[in-house]
């Protein structure tokens, strides 16, 4: 009589272990191809960043001297920086970078714009810092904080003789 309850202990065990053993790879491709997906969706809301300014600033650009356009963006966790008019702040160009993080990787995101570019000089806490590169004091973090930005893009005419003729000026309203 004892036999028969062990050999059905024994048989139950064998299937639960049985059922783990292919739970445990289920499980790991579960978390691996989610990790995969989230990079997926940060660089589709970055490219949509993106978008969404050199738009701004091509519609601004089209509409002439005294025209101007408020934008909201969304800014995910893992952005290192985003620069408005390139790297060089010196004088405009027509590009717009983001330097994003993931899982270790450094990526580069650009997109040019037909308008020159470039951002408010008293926004900035040092002359070679990018734009939105706010981050609150005392911060040790390499991130942009993440959420809701405000964006005032302006069309301007550059004083006599000065490269380029016109640019649109980004100044950013929230802090």
């Amino acid at each position: 009589m004892n036999f028969k309850k062990a050999q059905a202990a024994l048989e139950s065990l064998i299937i639960i272990g049985f059922i783990v053993l292919l739970s445990i790879p289920i499980i790991f491709y579960f978390f691996l191809y989610s990790g995969e997906k989230l990079a997926q969706v940060a660089d589709f809301q970055i490219e949509s960043i993106l978008g969404q300014i050199v738009d701004s600033a091509t519609e601004v650009w089209y509409q002439g001297e005294g025209s101007s356009k408020i934008i909201t963006l969304y800014i995910p966790p893992g952005i290192t920086n985003i620069y408005f008019g390139g790297d060089n702040q010196i004088s405009p160009t027509k590009e717009v970078i983001i330097y994003y993080e993931s899982y270790g990787q450094q990526k580069q995101f650009i997109k040019y714009s037909p308008a020159f570019i470039k951002n408010s000089p008293l926004t900035r806490s040092l002359p070679n810092e990018a734009f939105v590169n706010y981050r609150p004091p005392n911060s040790d973090s390499k991130y942009l904080p993440s959420g809701l930005i405000i964006l005032k893009l302006s069309y301007q005419r550059a004083p006599p003789l000065s490269f380029p003729d016109d640019y649109i000026l980004i100044e950013r309203l929230n802090k």
